[in-house]
């Protein structure tokens, strides 16, 4: 599979492949809850977006995130751990494009409720946890949604 075939593939991807997510938010949260860190250990030095990962997971814990929006987030994360997905995690150099997208357009749609303090916190336990203490500087999420992309999720509240 060829970066042209992958791209063609993410620009197709829908809502629709993410609906087997939705509504399922207890398994979500107790697979992320339970799989969640031990995945980060896995493929830490893999994936570019680790501390948005992160600072996610910091979101669903803070006690003033909407339920709604700990759902959004929690099957997102659900996504990031499956290994076989859109595009398989195993896949060398393009495993993980899909859940950069995925990942990518949750923080576009709930980033009102993730925080300085979710990100710091993230940063912190990325050093402590993982022992990765570059994150922060070989993350830029947003920037890995092509600008052709339209955002289709709607912004949570």
């Amino acid at each position: 599979m060829n970066a042209e075939s992958v791209s063609e593939l993410l620009s197709k991807m829908k809502p629709d492949f993410l609906r087997t997510y939705v509504g399922k938010d207890e398994e979500n949260e107790t697979k992320v809850k339970s799989e969640f860190w031990g995945k980060l250990k896995k493929c830490a030095s893999k994936i570019p977006f680790l501390d948005e990962v992160v600072a996610l997971w910091f979101c669903t814990k803070d006690p003033k995130t909407p339920k709604r929006v700990k759902s959004a987030v929690f099957a997102a994360l659900a996504y990031f751990i499956l290994p076989t997905d859109l595009i398989a995690d195993f896949v060398p150099g393009i495993g993980y494009m899909d859940d950069a997208m995925v990942v990518a357009r949750t923080l576009k749609s709930v980033h009102d409720h993730v925080t300085d303090e979710h990100r710091k916190l993230a940063r912190e336990h990325i050093n402590m946890r993982l022992g990765v203490t570059d994150a922060a500087s070989k993350t830029e999420t947003t920037e890995t949604v092509p600008p052709s992309e339209t955002v289709v999720v709607e912004e949570v509240q």
